[in-house]
Formats: structure tokens, sequence, C-alpha cells
């Protein structure tokens, strides 16, 4: 069944339905897709959105006959007041039975793309923490959209959401252009500029804790051969297979830092020493890395 409407009758008597049914139903084994449903409405209703914190809506959100379908629907009113509220309507779906990864019909969202979409301050992370909890699978794409979780909390500037379990942001994670090989100087490029990209698209609010792109370029080349105990002619061993000599280290203009150029005893290597028309040592073809 691709929908979990039967519940329970309640009885509705009493001024307040906040916490007053504190039902809780088993959750299918097996993620669904929700139909898709229009958000219910109070019938006094003066505004055109639900508003989790009048009254009336109130006792619509509490009320057990209110279908996981609908409470997708009200997620997807995307104003302050259901953002605010995610948690709330939240723990309603899952009160309801509903798998934590189970979709909305409309959207193909699941809670947590909601709750990363979410811009609601410390709400959001301690829902979401929640959310992973109970199984959320980060990963999960929204086939409209092919957007994930972590998609969703980048692309609406949620930094408390956009950290792996070893505490790092998406800077972090990019190769640093400063340990790549010499034969690698366009993707070194391409990764120093991705980096700065994301350094500067994260909001100020995001604490980062350490520089994610430490400046080697006043490092002398002579200081970094020393605290290696290497001197250019030197005979170095690349990864465990290739074989060549040391024939630069210094700066560069494709990155940052300080870099290495190796003569390769065999023609295995994509350049001749020279990287982007700037000639940093010179070998023949092939045998630049």
């Amino acid at each position: 069944k691709m929908t979990i409407e039967d519940l329970p009758d309640f009885p509705l008597e009493g001024s307040s339905l906040i916490g007053k049914y504190p039902f809780l139903f088993q959750g299918s084994d097996t993620p669904v897709i929700f139909s898709i449903s229009a958000a219910p409405m109070p019938s006094d209703c003066e505004f055109s959105f639900f508003d989790p914190n009048d009254t009336s809506c109130q006792e619509i959100l509490f009320d057990p006959k209110t279908s996981v379908s609908e409470l997708f629907a009200i997620l997807r009113q995307w104003v302050p007041q259901v953002q605010q509220n995610i948690d709330v309507i939240g723990n309603e779906i899952l009160k309801r039975g509903c798998n934590v990864n189970d979709r909305d019909g409309l959207t193909d969202m699941t809670l947590l793309h909601y709750t990363c979409k979410s811009g609601a301050h410390g709400i959001a992370v301690k829902f979401a923490t929640q959310l992973i909890d109970l199984g959320a699978d980060v990963s999960l794409r929204s086939r409209w959209t092919n957007m994930n979780a972590l998609h969703y909390a980048a692309y609406f500037d949620v930094p408390e959401l956009i950290r792996n379990d070893k505490g790092q942001i998406p800077a972090d994670v990019v190769p640093d252009p400063v340990e790549m090989p010499l034969e690698m100087a366009d993707a070194a490029a391409t990764a120093k500029e991705i980096k700065q990209m994301l350094l500067d698209a994260a909001p100020l609010s995001c604490d980062l804790s350490k520089p994610l792109l430490p400046n080697y370029d006043r490092v002398t080349s002579k200081a970094m051969l020393t605290s290696l105990g290497l001197k250019l002619g030197d005979r170095v061993v690349i990864a465990g297979q290739k074989v060549g000599t040391l024939r630069f280290c210094g700066t560069t203009e494709f990155a940052s830092g300080q870099w290495a150029g190796i003569e390769l005893d065999e023609p295995e290597g994509k350049n001749n020493g020279s990287v982007g028309k700037v000639q940093y040592f010179k070998c023949a073809p092939r045998y630049g890395k």
C-alpha cells in the first residue's frame, strides 16, 4: 500500500491538542512514496498559508486523522511559520508510522531533504540529527532536482549541517593543490579555484576553525628541500613506481605552494618540464612530472 491513512479515532474534546496524544505507530520497514494531497486549512482561516502557531491550525496538525500526505503538503508551504516548526510537523509525520526515508509524492523529498532546506537556526540541526539517528539516508536524491540532503543544506546556507562526521566543511575535502604532482597542474589549478569558491561562499556565521588555504609561497624551496632531507639532483621514487631525478622545487604560476618537478627515467610523464608555457626545468617530452 502506497499510503498510510487508516488511523484510529481519538476524542477531540479539550481546548488544546498540543502533546495530548503522544501516539506512536509501528513504522514501515520499506520506504514508500506518499500520494499527493492538498494542505488542510481551517474553515475560518483568514490567511492563505498554514500557521502551526495558530490554534485552529494546531487542531489540524495534531489531529490523528490528518494524513501523512496532508502533512507533507503543509511542509511544501514554504513560509517562515512552517520552516520554524519543521521538527513539530516532522515528528507528527513520524508518529503516523512513516518510515524516515519515505518521500513526498509531489517533490520526491524526504523529511531530511525538507529539514536541510529549512532556514530554522538550531531547530534544523537538532531534527536532522534525530532523523539520521533513526536511519535517514543522506545520499537519497530527489528525482526532480537530483539533489541529496547535503546539496539542499549547501544551497540554502545551513552551515551547521554542511559538515561530515569528521567535522569537515566542503572546502576541507577538496584535494590540496600543494600536494598534487606537477603533471596534474591543470587539476591543481581547478582545485585551488574550487576551494576558494567554497570558502567565499561559506556564510559568515560558519566557524572555520582553521585556515583552509595555508600559504606556503613564503617558504623557500631550499628550506622545503632541507626539511625533507633532499637536494636537486637526488634520485627519487614516485608512488613506489616511477623513478626519476629531482630537477625543480619552488613556486609556480598555476597554483600556490611549493612544487617539485621530476625528470623520469622512462617516458611515463606528461610534459617536458613546462606547464602552461612556463619552463620549470628541461627534459625530453613525456619525461617530465
